[in-house]
């Protein structure tokens, strides 16, 4: 008799609940359902036992089942809050977020403190780059849950994409109080403080990000350049070579191991080209101006226009590695016909918008100048461009085959000092891979190109090129014809 009044107890309504929420809680969600089932049956109508099944069904992947249980707990409880914020969750789910945006909506007007709900409509409208909208309801949850980790992430990774890097730091570092092992934060505040200029606090994040995942290339790689930076080759060696593990066709990491290692190269890989330009295109006027203190393309027209008669017009003037345009400014004037080519995208897009030029192309040079219908040239221009290829002696040919009788080469480069360089190789007294993942190339070098391709050097100046890390880069100014 005992036992039968123990097995009855067992088996009510609010017992049936406690004892499926206990098996959810144990993620046992085959015996949760036998539980919430039983309970259904002791009282149908019961709203909770709905959305509960309704969860347990979603869990185990049974979506049909879950939107019955919703639907019945709406018509029963036309104002429960949690039952919208539930039925949006499980279209969400299904990858209908329009659909599901509506009910967490719906959610919120009968409870504009349900912090679930602002959270679940933050996420949606982040999804589809709503990111104002998304980050008011993320500010909602932060307002109702101050310490919530995940909104305040989440909330700095919208002000990243915003550029808002001074709120995003905010929030990611708040983001990493509440949960010290979120890796993504450290590697996202990294980043941010990038972009402030503060890169001791950036090689601090990204080092704290590697001790919880050390298998992150894009932060080896991040953590080199900053080292590179800070002329610490050493350090910016290791971690080129750990990116480089981890993602082997990374082009720039690749490169960058053989400028560091001392090893011998005859280019730069076009990938590596790009990837640097494209990242570069947003700052590298202002920086080349007033960082670098670069006044190359003003030189290199300086010294065309000593080697060309009185106020000449040269026809068809080929910009080789036009970048942003900085040299289309200083030869508009020349040109009656100036064409631009460059690797990297974004670089030709701020050309474009100079208006300098009647044409550019995004190409490599040499595959440009091979090209069998190519118009010849009466200017070829190339500043501080041959400092990504070591080899040039098919450039030089190229160069010879499209430059019309009495046309002008006009380039520059970095200069190769021999102490520079410590090894007997044939090549190390043409051109040097440089630690800075650029070439410097011999006067003797050039010399020996000009004469094997016909053409003459009227001009062979010795310059500044830029300032870099507060010393003078050295480098030599070229026109040939």
């Amino acid at each position: 008799m005992g036992a039968k009044e123990s097995a009855t107890e067992d088996n009510t309504f609010e017992t049936l609940q406690i004892k499926g929420l206990e098996a959810v809680k144990k993620k046992d969600m085959e015996l949760a359902l036998t539980y919430f089932k039983q309970a259904l049956l002791c009282n149908p109508q019961a709203v909770s036992v709905h959305n509960n099944l309704s969860n347990i069904y979603t869990a185990l992947g049974n979506s049909e089942a879950a939107l019955t249980h919703l639907y019945e707990a709406l018509r029963l409880q036309p104002q429960r809050a949690e039952s919208y914020n539930n039925l949006g969750r499980l279209l969400y789910k299904q990858a209908r977020i329009p659909e599901a945006i509506p009910y967490f909506e719906k959610a919120l007007r009968l409870d504009p403190d349900y912090w679930e709900a602002h959270y679940n409509l933050a996420h949606s409208l982040s999804s589809l780059n709503q990111f104002n909208r998304a980050a008011a309801h993320y500010q909602e949850v932060i307002r109702i849950m101050p310490e919530h980790p995940i909104a305040h992430f989440n909330l700095g990774l919208i002000y990243v994409a915003e550029e808002n890097y001074a709120l995003a730091q905010i929030h990611l570092n708040k983001a990493i109080e509440q949960d010290p092992k979120n890796v993504e934060a450290f590697r996202q505040l990294g980043q941010v403080y990038v972009q402030l200029g503060r890169s001791l606090d950036a090689m601090e994040m990204y080092q704290k990000a590697l001790a919880l995942n050390p298998t992150l290339a894009d932060v080896h790689h991040n953590l080199a350049i900053l080292y590179l930076r800070q002329s610490d080759r050493a350090k910016a060696l290791f971690h080129f070579t750990e990116a480089l593990k981890q993602e082997p066709t990374n082009d720039t990491a690749k490169h960058m191991v053989m400028a560091l290692s001392n090893a011998e190269s005859n280019s730069a890989p076009p990938a590596y080209i790009t990837q640097l330009f494209d990242q570069y295109a947003d700052y590298y006027d202002e920086h080349l101006k007033t960082k670098l203190k670069y006044h190359a393309p003003g030189l290199l027209r300086n010294a065309v226009g000593r080697c060309l008669p009185s106020n000449p017009t040269v026809g068809r003037v080929l910009d080789l590695g036009c970048g942003t345009g900085l040299c289309g400014i200083y030869f508009r004037d020349m040109a009656l016909d100036l064409i631009g080519v460059d690797l990297s995208p974004k670089m030709i897009e701020k050309a474009r918008v100079l208006g300098a030029y009647e044409k550019l192309v995004v190409a490599d040079f040499n595959d440009y100048l091979t090209q069998p219908d190519l118009e010849p040239f009466q200017l070829i221009i190339a500043c501080d461009v041959l400092v990504y290829t070591g080899d040039l002696e098919m450039l030089f040919k190229n160069v010879n085959r499209v430059l019309l009788p009495g046309g002008r080469f006009a380039f520059t480069t970095e200069m190769l000092d021999s102490t520079d360089i410590d090894s007997s190789e044939k090549n190390l007294s043409r051109y040097h891979l440089q630690p800075t993942g650029r070439f410097a190339h011999s006067s003797a070098y050039i010399h020996e190109l000009a004469k094997g391709n016909q053409l003459s050097i009227l001009s062979e100046e010795n310059i500044i090129l830029r300032e870099q890390e507060g010393s003078a880069i050295r480098g030599q100014l070229w026109v040939l014809g």
